[in-house]
C-alpha cells in the first residue's frame, strides 16, 4: 500500500509540474493599452502600493478565466526601503524596487522596469497608519526566498466550480510559509489588521475577512481600502501635440495678418 500510494503520489507531482510548466509558458500576443512613462510612474508612486499586472503566460488567461477580470499578477512596491539582513541574497536582484511571488522562483525582490511593457495598475491602501503600513511592508520584505505555493493555484481553481466554498477558510500552504503573489501581499497587510477584502455575513450582521489564500489580484481593484491611482499615461504625447498645435495656429495666425 506504501508502494502504491508513493506512486501515486508521484503520478501527481509531475502531472501538477507539467501543467504549471505549460502554464508558465509566454502566450503568443499581447496587447498593451498605453506605453508605461516609467519615470512618472516610480514618482507616482510610495512604499505599500500594489501594482497590478495583466500577465503574459497563459497561467495568466486562466486566471481570467476562474476570476472573471483583467489582472493576473501582483506585486509591492517598496522603492529603496532597506531588506532585512537575514534575507537570501540570492533572491535580490539588482535595482530592486518591488516585492512579489513568482511562479518557479518563489518570493522574490526585483525591479518594477521588466513590467514596463505590460498593462499596470496602481492600488493604493488608505486609512492606514505610517507604522502599520511600515510593518506591513517589513513583513513583506521578510518573506524574500520563500517558495511559491502551487497548491493554493491548483486549489483556488478547483473552488470555482463548487458553491459552497468558504472564503474565511485557507486553501493552499500559507501556514507552512509558502505563498501566490496575492496571498503574500493579503497576509502582510491583515497582519497589521487591514483586510484586503471582506463580505457581508447577513447571519451574523457583520463583515468577514477573506483569508490571504482566497484572495486574488483583482481583489485590491475591488477592495474600498485600497485607492486606484492613474497616471496619465499619454500626458507626454498630449503636450507635445498641443504644443506643435499652439505654434501652428500662431504661425497660421501671422500670415492672415
Amino acid at each position: 500500500m506504501r508502494v502504491i500510494k508513493r506512486l501515486g503520489d508521484s503520478l501527481e507531482h509531475y502531472i501538477r509540474s507539467y501543467v504549471i510548466a505549460k502554464l508558465h509558458q509566454q502566450r503568443y500576443q499581447y496587447r498593451l493599452l498605453y506605453r508605461n512613462d516609467m519615470p512618472t510612474l516610480k514618482r507616482a508612486l510610495r512604499p505599500g502600493d500594489v501594482i497590478l499586472v495583466e500577465g503574459e503566460r497563459l497561467m495568466s488567461d486562466w486566471i481570467k478565466v476562474f476570476s472573471y477580470h483583467t489582472w493576473t499578477h501582483c506585486a509591492m512596491w517598496v522603492g529603496s526601503t532597506a531588506v532585512p539582513r537575514n534575507v537570501n541574497a540570492d533572491f535580490v536582484e539588482p535595482g530592486g524596487n518591488i516585492v512579489e511571488a513568482q511562479m518557479g522562483r518563489g518570493v522574490i525582490m526585483s525591479n518594477l522596469d521588466k513590467y514596463r511593457d505590460f498593462n499596470l495598475r496602481i492600488c493604493r491602501p488608505v486609512g492606514l497608519s505610517r507604522d502599520c503600513l511600515r510593518r506591513a511592508i517589513c513583513i513583506a520584505l521578510e518573506q524574500i526566498g520563500a517558495p511559491y505555493d502551487e497548491d493554493n493555484v491548483a486549489q483556488i481553481i478547483h473552488f470555482s466550480f463548487s458553491a459552497d466554498s468558504n472564503p474565511t477558510s485557507s486553501v493552499g500552504r500559507l501556514e507552512e510559509g509558502r505563498f501566490t503573489c496575492s496571498s503574500l501581499l493579503a497576509m502582510a497587510f491583515q497582519t497589521v489588521d487591514f483586510p484586503v477584502i471582506q463580505f457581508y455575513d447577513s447571519t451574523e450582521d457583520r463583515y468577514v475577512s477573506y483569508h490571504p489564500t482566497q484572495v486574488q489580484p483583482k481583489d485590491f481593484d475591488l477592495s474600498l481600502n485600497f485607492q486606484v491611482i492613474k497616471t496619465p499615461a499619454l500626458l507626454a504625447q498630449m503636450q507635445k501635440r498641443n504644443v506643435l498645435k499652439r505654434f501652428v495656429t500662431s504661425m497660421l495666425g501671422e500670415k492672415a495678418a
